[in-house]
């Protein structure tokens, strides 16, 4: 970690460059930055992927991380715009691996850490689709679209008009533990036409032995949007002819995929198979709020 200075002949500040180091800026002494002796660099343990920094005069920041078992700062976001604070997070996370980070200001020609420290990014477990992202869900042609309640974002899956049978799913990575208390909430909707005789909605959840577990939660289409509570009783084996086909989902599995799946029949007339997702939350337990008892 070093700082180099240089000095006008008056001896006065001119410029500064900063690797690593302590320093902060002051712009005392005219345009350039010089640092301030003896300032501590804060660390900060997060748990979330989000870092607010904040700085005492305007810079761009960046984001230099690297993996926690060694490596150094492997990575590093690209300068924001300058501003006196901003959010930094990192980029295509690996969840549930320790990160190490630092916080690098940029002004005047210098740079200086202004903090750092250590980062578990956890499993998320809700998506509401609102920063304008498929926060991890994967499909094909997936795309956003309004949401329950006006929201900003919803999933949205759909297939081109057909009168013959079609699948369309939606996935992510999901790494969570079933147990007898775990609880699975959203809001979804179909918006499309009769689906046919044998029409349905279901929530895969695919454990670390390869073993499909559903839970089928529609037999028909809904335009309008309509909640699932799903718990570890509506799970059964998903396996065609596996000796766990049809039996309850235990608990204690290691889930390590989720999976929505709509399937159409044949149809007289070509429908377009269609499903919206929305507030999808995992739970180990029921919540309740907002409760009340008058008389």
């Amino acid at each position: 970690e070093i700082a180099v200075l240089r000095f006008t002949s008056g001896q006065e500040p001119d410029k500064v460059a900063f690797v690593g180091g302590t320093g902060v800026f002051s712009d005392t002494g005219g345009s350039g930055a010089i640092p301030r002796a003896g300032a501590k660099v804060p660390e900060v343990d997060l748990s979330v992927n989000r870092v607010e920094v904040k700085s005492d005069q305007p810079a761009a920041f960046s984001l230099r991380y690297g993996y926690g078992m060694g490596g150094g700062y492997l990575f590093e976001t690209r300068p924001t715009a300058p501003a006196t604070s901003a959010t930094l997070g990192v980029q295509n996370p690996r969840y549930d691996l320790p990160y190490v980070y630092e916080v690098v200001a940029h002004a005047n020609g210098a740079q200086r850490v202004i903090q750092r420290g250590k980062i578990l990014i956890p499993e998320p477990r809700a998506f509401d689709f609102d920063d304008g992202t498929l926060q991890d869900w994967a499909g094909p042609k997936a795309r956003l679209s309004p949401g329950f309640g006006g929201s900003p974002g919803a999933l949205h899956l759909e297939a081109a008009p057909t009168t013959d049978v079609r699948y369309v799913s939606a996935w992510r990575s999901q790494k969570l533990t079933t147990s007898d208390r775990m609880n699975v909430r959203f809001e979804y909707r179909t918006p499309m036409a009769e689906g046919g005789k044998w029409f349905y909605f279901k929530l895969t959840l695919r454990d670390e032995d390869g073993l499909d577990w559903s839970a089928y939660f529609a037999k028909q289409p809904a335009s309008e949007w309509t909640e699932a509570n799903l718990g570890l009783a509506d799970f059964r084996g998903d396996m065609r002819d596996h000796p766990l086909q049809g039996k309850p989902m235990p608990s204690g599995r290691r889930i390590v995929r989720l999976t929505m799946t709509l399937r159409k029949d044949k149809t007289r007339e070509p429908v377009a198979p269609c499903f919206e997702l929305d507030n999808f939350r995992v739970a180990p337990c029921f919540e309740l709020d907002n409760f009340r008892v008058g008389d």
